[in-house]
């Protein structure tokens, strides 16, 4: 992932900070673990994160 684009998250996280953060790029949104960002990220392309969104 390009080092240069901003992580962002909810701002209804919860208060430990226990929530996902994403990076929206050009052709992927990315998800990593707020709490464990070195442990790896996932990788959708926007219309699998639409679907995924739209079952919440």
């Amino acid at each position: 992932m390009n080092e240069n684009l901003e992580w962002r998250k909810s701002t209804s996280s919860a208060p430990n900070n226990s929530c996902v953060e994403l990076v929206v790029g050009h052709e992927v949104v990315v998800v990593r673990d707020s709490k464990a960002p070195e442990s790896g990220e996932l990788s959708f392309s926007h219309e699998q994160f639409a679907a995924f969104r739209s079952t919440l």
